[in-house]
C-alpha cells in the first residue's frame, strides 16, 4: 500500500512539474512577444529616441536617432561622444559636456524642450529640441535616462 502511494505521489509530482513547465514556457512566449512589440515602437518613433544606463553610456538608440545625429554605434564610450559631438545653445554658446540634456538627466534631472544645435561627426550642423528624463525603478533607484530629441527645422512641416 505504501509503495502505491509512493507511486502516486512521484506521478502527481511528475504531472504538477509538467504544468508549471509548461506555464513558465507559455509566460516566456508572453514576454518574447511583448518584448518583441516594445522593440518594434521603439524602432519606429518618428524622433530619436535613446537609452542610456547609469554610467552614461547609451544601451538603445532608434533608427530616427540614429539617422538624425548619425550615430556611432550604442556601445560608444560616453566620453567619446564629447569628442564626436559639439552641442550649443540657439545663441551659439558652446554648451559644457556635464550640462548636455542626456548627462543632466543621468544625473537625475529632468530637461524638457531644450533648443540646440548639434554638430555631428560630418561637421554638418543640426538644430533640435531635446526632452530628456531619469528612468528611475519601482523603488526610486536612478537607473539611467531616456531622451527624445527631433529636427526643429521639420518639426512644423511633418504634418499630422
Amino acid at each position: 500500500m505504501s509503495s502505491l502511494l509512493a507511486l502516486l505521489l512521484v506521478a502527481a509530482s511528475v504531472v504538477l512539474a509538467a504544468r508549471d513547465s509548461t506555464r513558465r514556457a507559455s509566460a516566456e512566449r508572453a514576454l518574447a512577444a511583448e518584448h518583441s512589440k516594445l522593440a518594434a515602437t521603439i524602432a519606429s518613433v518618428p524622433y530619436g529616441l535613446v537609452l542610456l544606463d547609469r554610467s552614461g553610456r547609451m544601451v538603445l538608440q532608434n533608427t530616427a536617432a540614429e539617422e538624425l545625429l548619425k550615430l556611432p554605434p550604442a556601445a560608444t564610450p560616453p566620453e567619446a561622444r564629447r569628442r564626436i559631438y559639439r552641442m550649443v545653445d540657439r545663441d551659439e554658446r558652446e554648451i559644457p559636456y556635464d550640462h548636455w540634456p542626456t548627462n543632466l538627466a543621468v544625473a537625475g534631472h529632468r530637461v524638457v524642450g531644450r533648443e540646440v544645435l548639434v554638430e555631428r561627426p560630418d561637421a554638418t550642423t543640426i538644430p533640435l529640441i531635446i526632452n530628456a528624463a531619469p528612468l528611475r525603478g519601482a523603488d526610486g533607484e536612478l537607473l539611467g535616462a531616456v531622451a527624445g530629441f527631433q529636427d526643429i527645422r521639420t518639426s512644423s512641416s511633418s504634418g499630422g
